[in-house]
């Protein structure tokens, strides 16, 4: 069962000899992000997001993407 804050997209694989079929690979992403004028002001607008990417391998050159557990934070 998929909840929401699960995103499913199938993609095809250029190349499968990195990565085992049949297998789960997860991925942590972070990061951040800045606005302001710099010369101006030292006070700035930040935004932090965060995902998890979990990539299953199926047969041949397909892999099925999910994203989960994305979040934004300022």
């Amino acid at each position: 069962m998929m909840d929401e804050s699960e995103k499913y997209v199938r993609v095809h694989c250029g190349q499968s000899g990195a990565y085992q079929p049949g297998r789960e690979y997860v991925y942590r992403y972070e990061g951040h992000v800045l606005s302001g004028v710099p010369k101006m002001s030292n006070q700035f607008a930040g935004l932090k997001i965060g995902c998890d990417v979990v990539l299953q391998f199926q047969r041949g050159f397909n892999v099925i993407a999910k994203v989960r557990h994305s979040s934004m934070y300022d």
